[in-house]
This record gives C-alpha cells, sequence and structure tokens, in this order.
C-alpha cells in the first residue's frame, strides 16, 4: 500500500500481482507460480511503458527475487 503511494506520487506505472494458488501446492509449486505470474507482470509492464520496472515484494513476493535477479532488475 505504501509502496504504491509512493511510486504513484512520482507519476508512476504500477502492476500490483496478487497471488492465485491451487489448493494443496507445495513450496516448490507455489515458488513456480509466483515466479510465473511475476514473469507475465514484468513483461506487461515493460511493454506499457517502455522501460524495466523495479520490483516490490513482500512476503510470497520475495520468492520472485531470482526472476529479478535473472532479469538484472533492480527490486526491494
Amino acid at each position: 500500500m505504501y509502496s504504491r503511494l509512493a511510486i504513484t506520487r512520482r507519476c508512476g506505472a504500477v502492476r500490483p500481482v496478487s497471488w492465485q494458488f491451487a489448493l494443496g501446492a507445495d513450496f516448490a509449486e507455489r515458488r513456480a507460480d509466483v515466479a510465473a505470474q511475476v514473469e507475465s507482470a514484468i513483461d506487461e509492464l515493460t511493454a506499457a511503458v517502455g522501460s524495466a520496472p523495479l520490483l516490490i515484494g513482500k512476503s510470497l513476493g520475495s520468492l520472485a527475487a531470482p526472476v529479478a535477479a535473472a532479469r538484472g532488475l533492480p527490486a526491494v
């Protein structure tokens, strides 16, 4: 919430990602789902604004750290 406010006050674009998991998914499946959802969001936002995004994540969003590292993206 506060991250979104800071970004929008600086006229930045925000693409929130909410997690949707299959019931009974184990940790490896959740990690793969987070990575896939974040990859998709990165592609959408990059296409929309023409530049690579800053990733901001907490809790399950931290599972996207390998995605940020692989793409050389800044992340918090």
